[in-house]
C-alpha cells in the first residue's frame, strides 16, 4: 500500500507586496474626472475649485522595513485654485507653452 504524501504547501503572496502598477487608462480617467470636477465648480457652482493633495513632509510618512521604503500617511492639504494658481498648475502639466503664448521653440503655441 502506498503512503500518502502530504502535498506541498503553496506559498501565499505577501500581503505587503507592492501594489499593482497603475495603467495609463486608469490615470487618464482620474485626470479627466478631476478636470470635470474643476469645470463643475467654476461653471455650474460659480465657485473657486479646490483640490486635496497629500502633505509631503517627514511628519506625514512612515518607513516600512518590510517594503523597504517610505509610505505617505493620511494628512492632506486643501488648495483653492485661483486664476494665478491655475496658471502655475497648467504650466506644470504642460510646460511646452510659455506664459507669453509661445512654445519653447519660439513659434506661437
Amino acid at each position: 500500500m502506498a503512503k500518502n504524501k502530504p502535498e506541498p504547501v503553496k506559498a501565499k503572496p505577501a500581503a505587503s507586496a507592492a501594489p499593482a502598477a497603475v495603467t495609463r487608462k486608469y490615470a487618464a480617467g482620474k485626470i479627466v474626472a478631476t478636470a470635470q470636477d474643476v469645470y463643475t465648480d467654476i461653471i455650474r457652482k460659480n465657485a473657486r475649485p479646490t483640490m486635496r493633495f497629500p502633505i509631503r513632509s517627514l511628519s506625514n510618512v512612515k518607513y516600512d522595513p518590510k517594503k523597504g521604503h517610505f509610505e505617505i500617511l493620511k494628512k492632506v492639504a486643501t488648495r483653492t485654485l485661483s486664476y494665478n494658481t491655475f496658471l502655475q498648475y497648467g504650466e506644470n502639466i504642460c510646460p511646452v507653452h510659455a506664459p507669453d503664448g509661445h512654445d519653447q521653440e519660439g513659434s506661437p503655441g
